[in-house]
């Protein structure tokens, strides 16, 4: 594993997947998008999260992102490619491709499907696991999974293979996992806080190293993480109790997310359309207005600052 790779810290987005108005990718705003993140100083990004809408993706269309995304990042920008498929021979391929391309972890969203037994999920992982030489990241998120894990579970993939180097926590409340990840580990097994970072200062408290939330403004978390790497606690509190009315706006589901996300970033010039594929979400007015206020409230500490609102936010093109 690469030094780098091994060392994340920081905010680490999810690439929203840009697509053209008849649903085909948009590659132009692929490249705008992670150039953007790069130009934002944030360290890397995430490919094919919840926010990348990976459920509605082909594999031809993984590949087009991967060859966009990756002919588009800077030198020393970071890529933590998310591995989706149920079966661990086609997560196998999905996972050596990643590698191939030049990933420097791989994110295992673990098989949920019709109820995987905990042994399943656990042979899944290491099969991965074993078939690459790169840090893996679980994506922990009981919510949209329905799988539930304890710390043993953790621990225990860490003791079969030293691959599983992370863990993206998304659980309610993620702080006591955090902990006695972070804790019984002995830092060997880091933690990243999801979920939008909703409980973003609570999960550095206890010891996580970043956070991975959408794109949209993703530039935002880079002031907090700052503010509590400098130990400003208070500071840390102040910035993120800004921005935690959009971020409940946001998280109340994945279709509302993935389309308000789109919403802003179309806004901001970042990408060209904010078309998401069927089956989606259509805000109403009012839904849009409070987009437009949470938004207009951290807009000065965007990059680059900009007046907000450029103009009435309004959904589809």
């Amino acid at each position: 594993m690469t030094e780098q790779a091994a060392e994340l810290r920081g905010c680490y987005p999810i690439l929203a997947t840009p697509f053209l108005p008849d649903g085909e990718i948009d590659e132009d705003s692929v490249v705008r998008l992670v150039r953007h993140l790069n130009a934002c100083g944030l360290p890397g990004f995430t490919m094919f999260g919840l926010a990348s809408e990976f459920y509605k993706l082909s594999d031809a269309d993984r590949e087009a992102l991967i060859e966009a995304a990756f002919e588009a990042r800077a030198e020393g920008q970071t890529t933590v490619v998310s591995v989706t498929a149920h079966s661990h021979e086609i997560s196998v391929k999905q996972a050596r491709r990643a590698e191939e391309a030049g990933a420097e972890v791989l994110m295992l969203l673990p098989p949920f499907f019709l109820g995987s037994s905990e042994d399943d999920i656990k042979k899944h992982v290491l099969e991965v696991a074993g078939a690459t030489s790169l840090p893996i990241m679980i994506q922990y998120a009981p919510a949209q999974t329905g799988v539930k894990m304890g710390v043993e579970f953790f621990l225990e993939l860490n003791r079969h293979s030293e691959n599983v180097r992370y863990v993206k926590v998304e659980s309610a409340p993620p702080g006591p996992l955090i902990s006695a990840i972070t804790e019984r580990s002995g830092g060997t097994i880091r933690c990243l806080v999801g979920y939008g970072g909703l409980q973003l200062v609570d999960g550095l408290r206890r010891g996580a190293v970043g956070v991975q939330p959408a794109s949209g403004v993703a530039d935002y978390y880079q002031h907090i993480l700052r503010a509590f790497d400098e130990g400003d606690l208070e500071a840390a509190y102040a910035l993120h109790a800004e921005v935690l009315p959009l971020v409940n706006l946001l998280m109340q589901a994945i279709e509302p997310l993935n389309r308000l996300e789109k919403i802003i970033l179309k806004k901001r010039g970042i990408i060209a359309h904010d078309y998401c594929r069927a089956a989606g979400y259509e805000p109403d007015d009012l839904m849009l207005a409070e987009l437009e206020r949470f938004v207009g409230r951290i807009a000065g500490r965007l990059y680059p600052s900009a007046p907000w609102p450029v103009d009435t936010l309004k959904g589809g093109e």
